[in-house]
Order: C-alpha cells, then sequence, then structure tokens
C-alpha cells in the first residue's frame, strides 16, 4: 500500500531531522509510527498455549515446603529479616538425619 501525505516545510523539516538522529529514513519513521497506531490482533489459541507453556516452564518444583503452617511462616519470616538460621529448614534437615 502506499501513502501520500502532505507536511507543512517545518514537518517535514522536523521529520528529516528525527529520521538522521536515529540512523534511518523519513519512511521508515513514519511507517513504524503508523504501525504503533494500529490494533494488534487477538493471540490464538496455540499463541495462548504457548505463552502458559513458557510461564509454566519457570516454575520450580520444591519437594520440602518451607514453613508448611502459619507459624513456622511467622519463625522463617523472622528469622530471614534477623539473618538467622531458618528454623522450618533445621527441623527438616534434623528430621533427614
Amino acid at each position: 500500500m502506499t501513502i501520500t501525505i502532505d507536511l507543512s516545510p517545518e514537518e517535514e523539516q522536523r521529520l528529516q531531522l528525527m529520521a538522521a538522529q536515529q540512523g534511518t529514513d523519513a519512511q521508515e519513521i513514519v511507517l513504524q509510527a503508523v504501525k504503533r497506531l494500529l490494533p494488534r490482533p487477538k493471540p490464538t489459541l496455540e499463541d495462548i498455549a504457548a505463552a502458559d507453556d513458557e510461564l509454566f516452564s519457570h516454575i520450580v518444583y520444591a519437594p520440602y515446603a518451607v514453613g508448611a503452617d502459619n507459624e513456622s511462616i511467622d519463625e522463617d519470616l523472622i528469622a530471614a529479616y534477623e539473618n538467622k538460621v531458618i528454623p522450618s529448614v533445621e527441623r527438616r534437615r534434623a528430621n533427614a538425619d
């Protein structure tokens, strides 16, 4: 598609200056501006599934939950804040021996 636009000499000069500053030509500046204004297509179900797969690939499996109850969570937060040994981790280590 070809589109013709009428710019004042001042607008054309500003466009040429912008293009020179960005190391491209005026047509590319206008093309990129128009593309930013166009609505994006809705994602397909395949796109959504691929995004979900990517997201879930970053989930870490932790076989031992640290702080499985409110009291342990509170202890762990206090210990971490005070840079102490985390109680629930120590209990788990003691039980593993």
